[in-house]
């Protein structure tokens, strides 16, 4: 299709419905009319308005080639309404609904759309689709929108899509030779491989990233990137938005760490899953990327200590539980909580092959002195409503679904 089939494919439309009318059904044949679905004056008798109101790319063949080096044309999805008028130029009185009515009966029937034999319409005929009309629910909002105007009046319309429409590039193919042929000779000779050349020297040197020594990792421990091209100068390496450290830097391999000191507010880090990539520094501000990996931060527990617990029986059925109490722990990317963000905190209490209890109340002690971890300090809260019964436990604990690697015993009884 040319740059007219939208326009061609709609008179297409109007001349169907002309075409299709039934005499038989009682109403005289309408005028059809392609707009914006107005009131016209200078008409006679009903009418049919065809309004285009919307172009969309069909998400189902938006890379579709028509063939190898072919250049990809835009396909789309176009949506219409249609509006009838009687011969007063009403659009929602008895007389307008019967058009409507018959207007709808005519599109339904029209599930393929066929080109007239008589008529050559080149911009149509290249379409290697087959056009497809379907109609199609419009809401209110929709209908309000469109027939926003001078009369301000809404006009009941019953809507219809015609897809695929294709616009086909006027770019001629990008056919080349084929590799591997010597066409200096008569006849021709196939030469393979001898006749590929390529100067690496032209081609720009890329860092690689092929991955990680491992996916997981705590807050500053060193760990490995793995890829190629890691040996090149002015090289960074980023967890998300802030700089690693690059302790030692080889061709195939990276080791890094987290900086403390580059942490200026303990809120911009945290437990999670983080894109890993490198960046090269260029001439001026220009950078080159690489591609990237994912990486998860996971908190560290150093220890957890109960304070404050307060027992009590159970009056029915004599059995003990903490009425409450706290779970101090220690460590790092514990968790952050202010009036900004609350992290996602999950605390299993793990006794007997199995988790038996599940805390998520917890207070985050802001870190308050230069060159401290950070989040280092959260307090978890036992409730009774917990129904957690004194024992020793193992504690699971997890910020933003990651898992910290140890799980301290937690003594949750009276001394």
């Amino acid at each position: 299709m040319s740059g007219k089939a939208i326009g061609s494919l709609t008179e297409l439309i109007k001349n169907h419905i002309l075409n299709a009318w039934d005499n038989s059904s009682g109403l005289p044949k309408p005028n059809v009319t392609i707009g914006r679905p107005e009131a016209l004056e200078d008409t006679q008798g009903a009418r049919l308005n065809i309004f285009l109101y919307q172009l969309n790319l069909d998400p189902f063949l938006r890379n579709t080639s028509l063939g190898p080096a072919r250049p990809i044309p835009v396909w789309l999805v176009a949506k219409y309404i249609l509006t009838a008028f009687d011969n007063k130029h009403e659009s929602d009185t008895m007389d307008a609904l019967l058009y409507l009515g018959e207007g709808i009966r005519i599109l339904a029937s029209l599930t393929t759309i066929t080109l007239p034999q008589n008529i050559s319409l080149p911009e149509l005929e290249r379409n290697p689709e087959t056009l497809k009309l379907t109609i199609e629910d419009v809401g209110v909002e929709l209908l309000s929108r469109i027939m926003q105007g001078p009369d301000q009046k809404y006009r009941s319309s019953t809507g219809f899509e015609i897809r695929p429409i294709m616009i086909e590039s006027s770019s001629p193919p990008s056919y080349s030779l084929l590799v591997g042929m010597d066409y200096t000779k008569d006849p021709i000779m196939k030469i393979g491989e001898e006749g590929i050349k390529i100067d690496i020297e032209s081609f720009f040197i890329q860092p690689v990233i092929v991955g990680i020594e491992r996916q997981k990792f705590e807050f500053g421990e060193t760990f490995y990137v793995e890829g190629k091209n890691l040996d090149i100068a002015d090289l960074s390496i980023y967890l998300g938005s802030l700089e690693l450290d690059i302790i030692s830097q080889k061709k195939d391999i990276l080791e890094c760490k987290i900086d403390l000191s580059e942490i200026d507010d303990e809120n911009l880090i945290v437990a999670g899953n983080y894109p890993i990539y490198l960046t090269q520094h260029l001439t001026g501000t220009k950078i080159r990327k690489s591609n990237i990996v994912i990486g998860s931060l996971i908190p560290k527990v150093d220890s957890a200590t109960p304070n404050s617990l307060e027992i009590v029986a159970d009056p029915i059925t004599a059995q003990e539980f903490i009425k409450k109490g706290d779970i101090d722990i220690l460590g790092n990317l514990l968790g952050r909580q202010n009036e900004n963000v609350k992290d996602d905190v999950v605390a299993g209490l793990f006794r007997d092959g199995k988790t038996t209890n599940v805390l998520t109340e917890f207070t985050a002690i802001p870190s308050t002195q230069p060159g401290e971890l950070p989040q280092r300090n959260v307090i978890l809260h036992i409730q009774i409503s917990d129904k957690v019964v004194p024992e020793i436990y193992r504690l699971i604990y997890t910020v933003n679904g990651q898992q910290a690697m140890n799980s301290p015993e937690v003594r949750l009884e009276l001394p």
